[in-house]
């Protein structure tokens, strides 16, 4: 809590001032003369100290002129140096070597002219110790000061040196990330791509074969050909965005995904939020957030075909308080055992959410369908 209380520079600044006018108080109590002009410059350098931290230089000139002026308008036993003091070690700790040792010097000298024996005596054993008490507390503060000063370069060196090792780690771990996702994509493209184009070759030669006949072509055939089309086309896109290329499934490609699945006699209902329309210009939405959102719908939609026995969904995409509701919702009925253990799908949309602090709720509706909730916070202002 005290070591709380002195990190503000301005609170250590006022305790300083406040010890230090205490102490002069007590040495012009105890003044055999103390006039008004004496407890005046008693008091303005403990005062200066306020200004400590923001003109340490000026506030260390003020203090020595102050000290030498209550000894020449005064008759105090204790020499007010304690704000002095406290002046040279914040000057020596900022650097300025030259000014602190030069004060040090100057109120050295002072003493020495004033306190010399009047008619030329000689010097005291007591007086002469005095004197080396007196330099010593100068010495020590000097000393303070530059050893406060070589211990923040040392600190700011040791900050920057663990920075820079943090700032090497970042970069190990981000060309190891980098490496694994080409690895990924390599591997990706050489057992998936091969067979999705297989796939999308012999769905569209039955799809020719069967024109060429004059044959009505199954909807089914059609759907494997479009759907292996675009899952190539998806494929391609996901390898490139391991690749660190640009995103471009998002909002504004939702109408054609929805086109999709209504071929495979699915009716899909989807309001879009005229603020995140890719021709509004309104909500800046992040790359990532917009292409989380098309995953979603894909996953939701996929999911209805696969497992619901319902005909119709609804797809709604809002913006409200910085932030996109995704909600997916269809009419059927899903069995107990898919709606209680999700599977990979499920759990892929729920970590894209995740990574980007948002949150997503799957279940059975009221309804009897399944419910797909996703609320993904936009950092961007509108």
């Amino acid at each position: 809590m005290i070591r709380t209380f002195f990190q503000s520079r301005t609170r250590l600044d006022a305790f300083l001032a406040l010890v230090c006018v205490l102490v002069a108080i007590a040495q012009g109590a105890i003044a055999e003369r103390m006039g008004l002009l004496g407890w005046i410059f008693l008091l303005i350098g403990p005062l200066a100290l306020l200004l400590r931290s923001r003109s340490p230089r000026a506030v260390l000139l003020v203090t020595f002129g102050a000290s030498v002026a209550v000894i020449l308008t005064s008759d105090i036993g204790y020499l007010p140096v304690v704000a002095v003091l406290v002046s040279i070690v914040t000057v020596a700790g900022a650097g300025h070597y030259w000014l602190s040792s030069a004060v040090v010097g100057g109120v050295l000298a002072s003493v020495v002219a004033m306190r010399l024996p009047d008619g030329g005596g000689s010097v005291t054993e007591t007086q002469l110790l005095e004197f080396m008490v007196f330099a010593g507390w100068f010495l020590v503060a000097l000393k303070v000061g530059v050893a406060l000063r070589f211990y923040r370069l040392a600190m700011t060196e040791s900050q920057e040196k663990v920075a820079q090792m943090e700032r090497s780690r970042e970069e190990t771990a981000l060309r190891k990330a980098s490496e694994e996702r080409l690895r990924i994509a390599r591997e990706l493209h050489d057992s998936l791509v091969h067979t999705i184009s297989v796939i999308r070759v012999h769905s569209s030669v039955a799809v020719h074969l069967a024109r060429k006949k004059g044959e009505v072509v199954p909807d089914s055939t059609l759907a494997i050909y479009e759907a292996a089309q675009e899952a190539n086309r998806e494929l391609r896109q996901t390898l490139g965005m391991l690749r660190d290329e640009e995103i471009q499934n998002g909002i504004s490609r939702l109408e054609d995904l929805v086109n999709r699945s209504q071929s495979t006699e699915l009716a899909v209902d989807l309001r879009v939020d005229p603020q995140l329309e890719s021709e509004s210009e309104k909500v800046h939405i992040p790359s990532t957030v917009d292409h989380t959102v098309y995953r979603i719908v894909q996953e939701s939609l996929t999911n209805v075909a696969r497992h619901s026995t319902g005909n119709k969904a609804e797809i709604s995409i809002a913006y409200a308080d910085r932030g996109i509701d995704v909600l997916v919702a269809d009419n059927g009925h899903i069995s107990p055992s898919v709606a209680t253990a999700p599977g990979n799908g499920l759990t892929g949309m729920s970590e894209r959410v995740s990574a980007l602090g948002g949150e997503l709720t799957a279940g059975p509706s009221e309804s009897g369908g399944f419910r797909v909730h996703a609320r993904l916070p936009v950092a961007a202002s509108r």
